[in-house]
């Protein structure tokens, strides 16, 4: 089963950094899917249960970026 996670992401200013942390994103185990929008300052994230939101705002915050 999957979770569904919306983050109001804070201090992204351009495509490279969406682009940026959606790698990262990707890279984690677990995480089935994600989008970043750095206009929007969005992250949907579609994750296995074995992730959890405190998962998230650690990649979140260890690209440079936090979490409102």
């Amino acid at each position: 089963m999957t979770t569904e996670h919306v983050l109001e992401v804070v201090g992204m200013t351009c495509g490279g950094c969406s682009a940026r942390l959606q790698r990262v994103f990707m890279e984690k185990s677990g995480i089935v899917s994600a989008e970043v929008d750095h206009e929007h300052g969005r992250a949907i994230i579609h994750a296995d249960d074995s992730v959890t939101a405190r998962d998230i705002m650690e990649i979140v915050q260890s690209t440079g970026f936090d979490v409102k």
